[in-house]
């Protein structure tokens, strides 16, 4: 744990260790919203949770508690919390819906050491348990083996300043650098959970195919979902673009894969993200790393991927 000396404009004058007394604090106050969390009681029913962690483990990652609630449930678990003072962007998303009506499902919380997942009722109606295990494997992908906390003062404030492939800034922010790269990866282990363990090479659709997406990308088949709301349409997640562009990468560069998992436990694999890129093309990675999480970001990554590797947009 280090403590952070910002100056007026956020920027950081000073990194030292944390002083114990600080140290046992934070981390107090962190195990009491863990264990809060844990107690939280899990609907599993259904989900195959064992063929998950197997599924996690088996990709070299850390497996985590997951924690499944339903959308009504997550304002009494967002109430434990704000009890001990414990409060968290993400935590505060989950259940909720965005102006197209889209329910936050789901988020992997550093802070709790789990991921805490909302179950769709209306999408694993018409797409089985896999949707939800996919679900869950996306967000237990998220998990990586950083656990340094950084803390400054005047207010208190204090974050992971490494999760996964991004690098946090202070405070946290959600356009941080790298988070194509952080969300491709669970999206692409998403559609890999689903070939191999759910047996569904191109997806719930069952056949092979495109599907051409709001932004004017096309997906294979295997990148959507049935939409409970339109027997013709497609559910399309926003990470699943860049799933897609992680999948042609890798196809390009195979070591790619392996790197990106290592990096979440080594800085030295870090370091190799890149210049496997760059050695696709000069300046992709630098290109990836500055956009941000939205659709248009993403349809805009998978473009300049495809671009990188001589496809056709």
């Amino acid at each position: 744990m280090v403590h952070l000396s910002l100056g007026e404009d956020g920027r950081i004058n000073s990194i030292r260790p944390a002083p114990n007394e600080m140290r046992q604090r934070i981390l107090h106050f962190e195990a009491e919203a863990q264990r809060i969390a844990l107690e939280t009681p899990s609907h599993e029913e259904g989900i195959n949770i064992s063929r998950v962690n197997r599924f996690i483990e088996r990709q070299g990652l850390p497996v985590r508690p997951a924690i499944l609630i339903y959308p009504e449930e997550a304002p009494l678990l967002r109430e434990r919390l704000a009890v001990i003072g414990w409060q968290d962007r993400m935590v505060d998303k989950l259940g909720t819906t965005d102006s197209d009506g889209v329910l936050w499902e789901g988020g992997y919380i550093d802070r709790l050491g789990a991921a805490i997942i909302v179950r769709n009722r209306a999408a694993e109606e018409v797409n089985g348990p896999l949707y939800t295990e996919c679900t869950v494997v996306h967000e237990l992908a998220h998990a990586d083996f950083y656990d340094t906390i950084a803390y400054s003062s005047d207010p208190l404030r204090y974050h992971l300043p490494r999760r996964g492939l991004v690098i946090a800034s202070t405070p946290p922010d959600p356009q941080a650098l790298g988070v194509t790269l952080e969300e491709g990866l669970p999206a692409f282990l998403e559609v890999g959970y689903l070939r191999e363990e759910g047996g569904l090479p191109h997806g719930v659709l069952g056949k092979p195919g495109w599907r051409i997406t709001g932004s004017g990308d096309a997906l294979p088949n295997e990148y959507v979902w049935k939409d409970p709301n339109h027997p013709d349409g497609a559910l399309v997640s926003t990470p699943a673009l860049m799933g897609y562009g992680i999948e042609l990468l890798v196809r390009a560069r195979p070591e790619l894969y392996s790197t990106l998992i290592g990096a979440r436990r080594s800085v030295q694999h870090l370091r190799q993200v890149p210049r496997l890129l760059h050695s696709i093309r000069p300046g992709l990675y630098d290109d990836l790393r500055k956009l941000s999480y939205s659709k248009e970001d993403f349809s805009i990554a998978l473009r300049n991927i495809k671009a990188s590797l001589g496809m056709r947009l």
